[in-house]
């Protein structure tokens, strides 16, 4: 259990600065929020700073990235999933299901 915990510990950390842009014309759904729409995503310091309308960002230092046509979500998972037990754990469990979860 161990390895599964530092696979996971791995996964949550990257070598390197945290990002600072701009995702031009990104369409939003956020449900909770109520935002369906199309903004400019501000990320300062690997945060969300703002969500601007399009074009009104200010590019001032950060890397801008165009993503018309590409959509951003809150964070969500699907967690409908069969992990063949019990029965086939010749195949796969709990154990090598997680483990697959964990590495991506």
């Amino acid at each position: 259990m161990s390895e599964l915990k530092s696979i996971s510990e791995t996964l949550d950390m990257r070598d390197g600065k945290a990002a600072d842009l701009i995702l031009r014309e990104v369409q939003i759904f956020d449900p909770v929020a109520g935002v369906d729409a199309v903004r400019d995503v501000v990320v300062r310091g690997g945060t969300i700073a703002e969500l601007a309308e399009p074009g009104g960002g200010s590019a001032d230092g950060l890397e801008v990235i165009e993503c018309m046509g590409l959509h951003a979500f809150p964070a969500f998972f699907d967690p409908h999933v069969h992990l063949r037990t019990p029965g086939r754990e010749d195949k796969e469990d709990i154990e090598t299901g997680s483990r697959a979860a964990a590495a991506g």
